[in-house]
């Protein structure tokens, strides 16, 4: 295969060149493109005898992980059910915790493998924080209450977040009966994740401290 040096304005795109770029992919060829840091070698997804050309050129094994270049969660929700792959978006801090976005978007998709990971915790939706609205640098939040109850439907795993214990060992910044009463009612009967952030207990204190909620509730 002949290789070519195709010069792409990074403002205004070339439309010919971006045509012969997708071309050669879907034919087969690798490309070595810029991103952020470094270059990259990419072909086309899901093309194998490309995938190995790739290998053979890193010298990588049969076991490297490669990173998916999505148009758009559709497209990695497609590839992924082709596989027997899952695709969940958790909240995570500003637009991801905008959550009637997240929403329209998931229910956009409408995809059986594309679903949620509701966090308990991450619903700062400003620019400010990172995620968590408990950490004191969060200018604006969405309801954590709304957000679950509104991510549930769609929730493909929970992920129980925590920060400080009581006395008795209940959470003091999140209402877990409440929570979990949202969560029992939109029938969820799959996997609870455990995550502490918090800093009076150690990481592995405060994790069996929310398991020993969790189990007292659930």
């Amino acid at each position: 295969m002949v290789s070519q040096y195709l010069s792409v304005h990074s403002e205004n795109p070339q439309e010919r060149l971006i045509a012969k770029a997708v071309d050669s992919l879907r034919r087969g060829g690798v490309m070595i493109y810029p991103t952020d840091s470094v270059y990259a070698i990419g072909c086309h997804i899901g093309d194998k005898s490309a995938l190995e050309r790739i290998r053979s050129i890193r010298q990588l094994d049969k076991n490297h992980n490669f990173t998916l270049v999505c148009r758009d969660l559709s497209e990695l929700g497609s590839y992924a059910k082709n596989s027997g792959v899952n695709v969940i978006v958790e909240n995570h801090g500003r637009i991801t915790s905008n959550i009637p976005l997240l929403m329209q978007v998931i229910n956009g998709v409408n995809m059986d493998n594309c679903g949620t990971l509701p966090d308990f915790g991450n619903f700062c939706i400003s620019d400010e924080g990172y995620g968590s609205i408990f950490d004191g640098s969060c200018k604006e939040a969405y309801d954590i209450y709304k957000g679950i109850s509104e991510m549930m439907p769609r929730a493909f795993g929970v992920s129980a977040k925590s920060y400080d214990f009581d006395y008795s060992g209940n959470e003091t910044k999140i209402d877990y009966s409440k929570m979990i009463d949202i969560v029992k009612k939109a029938g969820y009967k799959g996997y609870v994740g455990i995550e502490y952030e918090g800093s009076r207990l150690s990481e592995d204190e405060g994790i069996v401290a929310t398991k020993k909620l969790l189990e007292k509730l659930i």
